[in-house]
């Protein structure tokens, strides 16, 4: 039910329009209604913003997982052959400095002429070039090579101060056999890195 009001002016309106009647004020129902309505939507619409970024996200880190992985087995193989190469790298030098802080004695010069000339069977006669003081070891066996052996290439001994203890160089009409040390590591890592 309406109820009518009245209100004095001081002048008389002019142009005066009556409107019609707008809409009844809400009640605090109607007006929790509407926010809980309100609130629905925004929730709603805050879910599907969210869920649709996540699988933007999702879609993202796969595609990184997968760029990340292929990476890896692209540059797997060399990583493998890095480590290969230090790993021989490391031992060769472990191996020289443990080879280089032996003593040179009598039987390891011996072993390294036994081998070089076991490489020129053929020849008639063999240079064999020493470090001097090798060559001094050397001699010994020189003398009790002779005595046991009657067939074989003739030997000549030389000093050679630029060979490093421990190896020799051989050379005959046919070559030369390079028995140093450093030789037989240098050889070794060619063939372990091949």
């Amino acid at each position: 039910m309406m109820t009518s009001t009245q209100i004095s002016l001081p002048q008389p309106l002019l142009h005066l329009r009556v409107m019609p009647a707008g809409p009844e004020p809400k009640t605090s129902e109607a007006i929790d209604r509407g926010q809980q309505e309100a609130f629905e939507r925004g929730r709603q619409e805050a879910e599907r913003s969210l869920t649709e970024q996540l699988l933007k996200q999702r879609t993202e880190i796969i595609e990184l997982q997968q760029n990340v992985l292929e990476s890896l087995r692209r540059v797997g193989p060399q990583v493998a052959e890095d480590c290969k190469r230090s790993l021989i790298a490391l031992t060769l030098q472990i191996a020289e400095k443990l080879v280089s802080a032996l003593p040179v004695s009598r039987e390891m010069v011996e072993a390294a002429v036994t081998e070089a000339l076991a490489q020129v069977k053929d020849a008639t006669e063999v240079n064999l070039y020493l470090h001097p003081d090798d060559l001094k070891l050397m001699e010994q066996f020189q003398a009790a090579r002779t005595a046991n052996t009657t067939v074989g290439p003739r030997l000549n001994l030389h000093s050679a101060p630029e060979i490093s203890r421990g190896g020799c160089v051989a050379k005959t009409n046919f070559g030369t056999i390079d028995a140093r040390r450093e030789v037989k590591l240098n050889l070794l890592q060619q063939s372990l890195l091949s």
